[in-house]
């Protein structure tokens, strides 16, 4: 199997181990399940058994030498890939091509999927769970089957393929821009004011995007052609080709990136939430102006193409 070379990488952990007290150790190992060690490997503590722990679960990618993190979704994703190949070889072609990924190293810093966008041209959107929602409108336990998680993507995926008119409401990113810049909190709130005229800017512009868009003709393949592009240019639109920073280049998006401070998950803005724990005024307003910037951009890919000229 490849593998990045660790020396290449400069965000993983430098410290293998935290040492913990006698007494936070003492209870840790008296909830460990599992077989008992062998008498070498027993410490000297009292009233604890020694045991390896309960039997590896869905839980282990970059944390150790090989995954099987998700054992249950790769096993999905492989049925779908088979069922849409069976499809292929009895004539079906979809509209839009349709790429299976599976990538390994989640923890730390994505290095699975980093490297696979830092291929030139090789992309692929970015998809999200409804699981959460699903579960809290209805707690039905298929929701959990492979075979009923394996169909539902398998449409989805069809779906998206064969439909003329791609499916993405560009209203929704308000709602994550707003709730990006409300995670950063400044001693000043007022130096964010930029931002916040540009996402509202942006969803005054959405707004109006979508509501051209019901009045499209949508047996008008020009029209499609030109809705589908914008939706597309969208999410790149947000894309720093220079990074987060003359030292932190590996990830371009301006909202969804993780922050040098966390690099284990996106808190939103990292550039701007870097230079605000900082605490340098002039690096706060630059990095509120690229991102504003960023903003702006993506809303001009949402005007009328005959507008956008005339005003340019």
């Amino acid at each position: 199997m490849y593998r990045v070379a660790e020396d290449s990488i400069s965000f993983l952990p430098r410290i293998p181990a935290q040492p913990i007290g006698y007494s936070e150790a003492e209870v840790i190992l008296q909830y460990l399940q599992g077989i008992e060690v062998d008498a070498e490997w027993r410490g000297g503590l009292r009233n604890v058994t020694y045991r390896y722990g309960g039997e590896l679960r869905d839980a282990s990618d970059a944390w150790n030498l090989g995954s099987v993190d998700p054992t249950s979704g790769t096993a999905t994703m492989l049925e779908i890939t088979r069922v849409l190949g069976q499809m292929y070889k009895n004539g079906f072609r979809p509209r839009r091509s349709l790429m299976f990924c599976s990538w390994g190293a989640e923890e730390y810093g994505l290095i699975g999927s980093v490297e696979y966008v830092e291929v030139p041209s090789a992309y692929d959107p970015d998809g999200q769970t409804i699981y959460d929602k699903w579960m809290k409108a209805d707690r039905n336990p298929v929701t959990n089957e492979p075979k009923t998680m394996g169909q539902f993507w398998g449409i989805l995926a069809l779906l998206l393929s064969e439909t003329p008119i791609l499916q993405f409401n560009v209203t929704r990113y308000t709602t994550a821009l707003m709730e990006a810049m409300n995670n950063l909190q400044p001693k000043d709130p007022r130096v964010l004011d930029p931002l916040r005229n540009a996402i509202n800017d942006y969803s005054k512009a959405a707004q109006h995007f979508v509501t051209r868009s019901k009045s499209m003709d949508s047996e008008n393949p020009y029209e499609i052609r030109i809705y589908n592009d914008q939706v597309l240019q969208l999410e790149r639109a947000f894309l720093n080709p220079l990074g987060q920073g003359r030292d932190y280049t590996d990830f371009k998006h301006i909202i969804y990136a993780p922050a040098k401070g966390n690099q284990y998950a996106a808190t939103g803005f990292p550039a701007v939430s870097d230079a605000i724990a900082s605490g340098d005024s002039t690096e706060i307003n630059n990095q509120v102006a690229i991102a504003a910037y960023f903003v702006r951009g993506a809303l001009s890919i949402l005007k009328e193409v005959h507008h956008f000229f005339s005003n340019y």
